[in-house]
């Protein structure tokens, strides 16, 4: 086999080969198929046609699935550590690709990747969160408004009693309503936060920016010294 890797691999039929179509592999790994990325969990593959399909998104949690460590040691790729025999683990997402690949059958057309959706929906703790979050505003189905000081015919007769109960009517407020409610609002907030980031994220197509190199900035910047 001329030269190691990936490429390699493909050209030689070593992987794609394999006994799985897509759905299988998914359903037989759990790969999520639901949302294409370019992270280093997602895997794609080279059909008949040389066409770049996507096999799904794995995790390390399946490192230590026993017929992924034997699918990686037989790709019987020279750069790789046998793992099988040494009774490891998969040590990194590129051994789980490769475990993927060396199983999938390429030789005809893969189905197409379920359509990722465009917009963020929350999922439904979230959506039942912002609905409780809701009903405890005002308007709310389950708004308590604060206490008020007892007036007129609701007066004890003493205006003394009547700051000290309203002071322990507004504290109790406080305590069972107010904060509470702040609470969840600011629970209903992070979820938020954290779900829309990694749907964004797992979106994110790109590279990092390639570093410069340090000798063309120092010469850069020595003109302007000198010139100073």
């Amino acid at each position: 086999m001329a030269g190691t890797g990936s490429a390699a691999n493909y050209a030689s039929g070593k992987w794609g080969k394999g006994q799985f179509d897509i759905k299988e592999l998914a359903a037989k790994y759990g790969l999520d198929r639901s949302n294409p990325g370019r992270t280093e969990h997602d895997i794609y593959g080279k059909d008949a046609e040389g066409n770049e399909v996507y096999i799904g998104r794995s995790n390390m949690g399946m490192s230590s699935n026993r017929d992924l460590i034997a699918a990686h040691a037989a790709q019987a790729h020279p750069d790789e550590v046998d793992h099988s025999s040494q009774g490891e683990n998969l040590s990194s997402t590129g051994d789980i690709r490769g475990a993927i690949l060396n199983q999938w059958d390429g030789s005809g057309f893969a189905p197409a990747a379920e359509e990722a959706p465009t917009d963020f929906v929350p999922s439904q703790a979230v959506q039942d969160l912002a609905q409780e979050v809701a009903d405890g505003k005002p308007g709310g189905k389950n708004y308590v408004p604060i206490a008020t000081m007892n007036t007129g015919d609701k007066s004890s007769g003493d205006p003394y009693q009547d700051a000290i109960d309203f002071g322990n009517d507004a504290n109790r407020y406080f305590q069972e309503v107010y904060l509470p409610q702040k609470e969840k609002e600011a629970k209903l907030a992070a979820k938020e936060i954290g779900e829309s980031g990694i749907f964004h994220l797992n979106r994110f197509i790109g590279k990092v920016p390639e570093l410069g190199d340090i000798r063309e900035l120092t010469d850069h910047y020595v003109g302007y010294i000198k010139d100073a």
